[in-house]
């Protein structure tokens, strides 16, 4: 019941340490008073806890996990109240997983999703190239919107043949901030207007001739020249 004090190298096989520690043939540690089955194992009754603490400051605290040739390392980037999951040795350094203080998430490279994805009040910065078919569903009043947090700036459809970004060979439509009308367009360069929409008046103006195979009804007309 007394210290034991050993001055020198200490073999210990399959130790027992009553209510702590076991330590198992083979290298193997165990808290929690079992019989060890990997290098560390910890077990305790009823939501058992690893705590990692910084006592000095908000500094790194993480996790590293290493092979011969790469480094990992997950954890909390406390000086900026971030979790992460970082291919380095340290956080600040390609850090490709980011939860913030508050609950953003950022994923630094390509999200490649093998599955359905449900997908709730979405914002895309910058532009977003889709390989497939985008389908919009909802049981009643579905939206698909194009607009800018600009004043007097553009919103545009385009639907056109050959690669992405061409202006060549379709159609579409576009509302004009900077004189207040919609546009729709076709032709072999897809920005040629067709049809224009005031904003304000509704008036409508074709282009070119209007051709209509069925009966019109036309109410207050006015033909110029006539």
């Amino acid at each position: 019941n007394k210290d034991f004090d050993v001055d020198g190298h200490t073999n210990l096989d399959n130790v027992s340490v009553a209510g702590v520690t076991t330590i198992a043939s083979g290298g193997k540690l165990s808290i929690g008073g079992v019989v060890p089955t990997e290098l560390l194992h910890i077990a305790g009754a009823g939501n058992p806890k690893i705590l990692i603490e910084d006592t000095n400051s908000d500094n790194q605290v993480g996790v590293r996990f290493k092979t011969t040739n790469y480094n990992w390392i997950a954890g909390v980037h406390g000086g900026i109240d971030s979790f992460k999951i970082s291919h380095s040795t340290a956080f600040g350094s390609n850090d490709f997983f980011v939860i913030n203080g508050a609950g953003n998430v950022s994923i630094i490279k390509d999200f490649d999703v093998n599955g359905h994805t449900n997908l709730d009040n979405v914002s895309i910065a910058g532009v977003t190239t889709a390989s497939d078919n985008i389908s919009i569903v909802k049981s009643s009043g579905p939206i698909l919107e194009l607009t800018t947090n600009t004043n007097g700036a553009d919103s545009s459809l385009r639907l056109h043949e050959g690669t992405a970004g061409s202006t060549s060979n379709g159609g579409g439509m576009y509302y004009s901030g900077a004189n207040n009308k919609l546009y729709i367009t076709c032709g072999t360069t897809l920005t040629t207007e067709r049809i224009t929409i005031d904003r304000d008046t509704g008036n409508v103006a074709v282009a070119k001739d209007l051709d209509v195979d069925g009966h019109t009804n036309l109410d207050n007309v006015s033909i110029a020249g006539v």
